[in-house]
């Protein structure tokens, strides 16, 4: 989400973003370093005659640039339904995410149910190319994930700590132990441009641990800051001094001299020795120079 409180058309409403008002973006974004490579912004409700669902349909137009390279996706639930994988499959291209129970063409019936599974359990069905799994996992409810790239035979173990902090070894299929590995892109994409590590990308290789890339927070700074000044580059503001009068830092309030009712103007500097708050442009002014 963009945050944006303006009049527009395309502005979404998702009451349980942090975000809430703003435009909705679609993104593609590596797994690995979190690199934005594609992105998409939500216009609203198409027309009821194009095939597909939503989510489906967002999938399949971010990727049409991948199509016949063999890349694999991770998706999470919003976007997965049997549909997409088996579109994705003719495409050239493997899909992998967490899927809604709900979802039409389901293989529910061919699952176990959650009653007939306790931690660590497991079960998959599979429908030509494409197989279903279900895993339960720490006593909630199960995992259910569906791929068209993965052997639903194949397993895996993973690390999970019990009420008392212990960790402990559990069986988990190889296809949720890559989809939680992989599915995280987007969140880390969102992770970096809210820090100042934004330049990681740039001083970092693939090669490098990401303890090194941790501990770049000063590249990331620095380089905002040099991109910053080439950015402003010839232009700035000169404030001095007039007389006894010292622009100070203060509270932001309307400017003394330039708002008005239906104008209002606001500025963070304050007079020293008149108490009066006033904008940069209205400080020489106000003073009588």
């Amino acid at each position: 989400m963009i945050g944006f409180k303006g009049k527009t058309s395309i502005k979404q409403y998702l009451p349980m973003k942090p975000i809430k008002r703003g435009f909705k973006v679609r993104v593609v974004a590596c797994a690995v370093l979190g690199y934005m490579i594609k992105f998409k912004i939500y216009e609203g409700k198409t027309s009821m005659l194009i095939e597909g669902t939503l989510g489906e349909r967002t999938v399949l137009s971010l990727a049409k640039s991948f199509e016949t390279l063999g890349y694999c996706l991770f998706f999470d639930r919003i976007f997965s339904s049997v549909t997409c994988l088996r579109t994705l499959l003719q495409k050239g291209l493997f899909g992998c995410g967490t899927i809604m129970q709900n979802r039409k063409h389901f293989l529910k019936n061919l699952l176990k149910t959650e009653k007939d599974l306790t931690l660590g359990d497991s079960d998959y069905a599979v429908c030509g190319e494409i197989s279903v799994t279900k895993w339960k996992d720490r006593e909630m409810k199960s995992v259910v994930v569906i791929n068209n790239m993965h052997n639903p035979e194949n397993s895996s173990s993973v690390e999970r700590s019990n009420k008392y902090g212990n960790k402990h070894t559990v069986t988990c299929p190889t296809c949720i132990s890559d989809c939680n590995m992989n599915v995280g892109g987007v969140d880390r994409y969102d992770q970096i441009m809210r820090t100042p590590q934004l330049s990681i990308l740039i001083f970092c290789t693939k090669k490098q641990k990401r303890s090194v890339a941790r501990k770049s927070n000063q590249h990331g700074l620095s380089y905002r800051s040099a991109l910053a000044g080439e950015l402003i580059d010839g232009f700035c503001i000169h404030l001095t001094n007039v007389g006894v009068n010292v622009p100070v830092k203060a509270t932001i309030r309307r400017c003394a001299h330039c708002s008005t009712k239906n104008k209002p103007r606001r500025s963070s500097l304050i007079c020293k020795t008149c108490q009066v708050v006033l904008c940069t442009d209205c400080f020489a002014p106000f003073h009588g120079q």
